[in-house]
């Protein structure tokens, strides 16, 4: 059977909003009465101690996701500059060879298959990097050994692709290393607020207790007080796929917005939401390599739902 009741809070981000809620609503009133009693004193002030650090680690976190997007967004382009390179100079080869320029057993050099000659794999960052790294490096064993160089595309060319490929991904690398630490600290300092958020939550019901529910409700909502219809939780299977080629997405944060429920897609892509929530949930996807992207989904009691949601890269 549903009922009415608080949502406590269960992920970083409804934390932080329930902290900043209730500081904001604090400041407020004890500016007009520096009297009220809503809180006790020593809640005020741990609400104090606790707000300012847990919002400079939000804005730390934001600025680093914002840095990352940034890279990735730049590593995304320099991609795009290198892959056209990389390809066309592997089907130059294939016709050099095929025409007699060149023969199949420099191909070696160039780290390719020595009897097809095709493009290895080059669908993850790190793979176009090494093809790109041994094309350059075969190229150039192949000028010194005094083979004919590949004229349509240079090694000049390439090898400046390639070196500024290189240099993107180690950007992205160390901005997501930043955004890591800097989500960590701000997810530890919103769990050392719990019992802070559930204590002022007491206090604010505790204080409006002899109005009726509803009145009640309404006054602790303007503290940050959440209250939902849950009821026996559903269970929700999400896939997140690419949009390009419905490939998995491993490790993509997925949360279910009303329910306040979240998890990370494994190998496969999925990731399984146990949700209470009864009404129309909202699951979004939240990574800096990855723009929004989000599904609703109507949720009735101890009801099964497979989901799946498609993503595209920054």
């Amino acid at each position: 059977m549903s009922t009415i009741s608080r949502r406590i809070p269960q992920s970083a981000k409804t934390r932080h909003q329930a902290i900043t809620d209730a500081k904001t609503k604090m400041d407020a009133v004890l500016l007009l009465d520096p009297a009220d009693d809503t809180l006790r004193a020593a809640t005020q002030g741990e609400l104090t101690t606790k707000a300012g650090p847990i919002n400079t680690a939000f804005t730390a976190r934001s600025l680093a996701k914002f840095e990352l997007t940034g890279a990735v967004a730049d590593k995304n382009a320099k991609r795009a500059t290198l892959y056209p390179l990389v390809a066309g100079f592997v089907d130059i080869f294939k016709v050099r060879v095929r025409t007699g320029a060149s023969t199949a057993a420099e191909r070696a050099l160039l780290n390719l298959d020595t009897t097809t000659g095709n493009l290895p794999p080059v669908r993850k960052d790190a793979e176009l990097l090494t093809v790109a790294q041994n094309l350059v490096t075969g190229e150039q064993a192949r000028i010194t050994a005094g083979r004919p160089a590949c004229t349509e595309i240079t090694l000049a060319e390439l090898s400046t692709a390639t070196t500024a490929y290189a240099a993107a991904l180690t950007l992205v690398n160390n901005r997501k290393q930043a955004y890591d630490t800097a989500q960590e600290t701000f997810v530890n300092l919103c769990l050392q607020a719990d019992d802070l958020i559930l204590s002022i939550w007491d206090q604010v019901e505790s204080k409006y207790n002899s109005e009726n529910k509803e009145s009640q409700r309404a006054n602790a909502k303007l503290w940050g007080v959440v209250y939902t219809l849950v009821g026996p939780a559903s269970t929700v299977t999400i896939t997140v796929q690419d949009m390009v080629d419905d490939s998995p997405v491993e490790g993509m944060p997925v949360r279910g917005e009303e329910g306040d429920v979240e998890g990370l897609t494994n190998a496969l892509g999925v990731v399984i939401l146990k949700d209470k929530f009864i009404g129309l949930e909202t699951f979004t996807t939240d990574s800096p390599e990855w723009q929004p992207a989000s599904i609703t989904q109507q949720l009735d009691e101890e009801g099964t739902y497979s989901i799946v949601i498609k993503v595209t890269k920054v």
